[in-house]
């Protein structure tokens, strides 16, 4: 239906129950990305946080450090275990709990 109204757009289905409708070429990643160069910040130095399916786009971004929490949802847990890489951190806490874990980790806290 969409595509009839000429929309031309990139839906993620995420959780069993969200449903995120974004521009064909946009996404949380590349909106990450675009800050990111506005403000002229090396990807090393951002860190992005997640739990579910529509957060994939910033864990695809190259070099972000990026903290998946305890209790992500099936999708992400899925598409980590296909493509962990050194600056991926899974925590084991939930929520809020899991982003500290992630944090300290990384070396940012103590």
């Amino acid at each position: 239906m969409l595509a009839e109204k000429g929309l031309i757009c990139k839906i993620i289905y995420s959780s069993g129950e969200y449903l995120d409708i974004v521009p064909k070429n946009g996404d949380k990643g590349m909106a990450m990305e675009f800050v990111r160069q506005k403000w002229e910040m090396p990807a090393f130095s951002t860190v992005i946080c997640g739990d579910s399916g529509n957060d994939i786009a910033l864990f695809n971004v190259p070099e972000a450090r990026g903290i998946m929490v305890g209790n992500a949802q099936p999708e992400l847990r899925q598409w980590y275990e296909k493509n962990a890489a050194d600056y991926h951190y899974q925590a084991k806490a939930a929520c809020a709990g899991g982003i500290l874990e992630g944090l300290r980790y990384f070396g940012l806290l103590t």
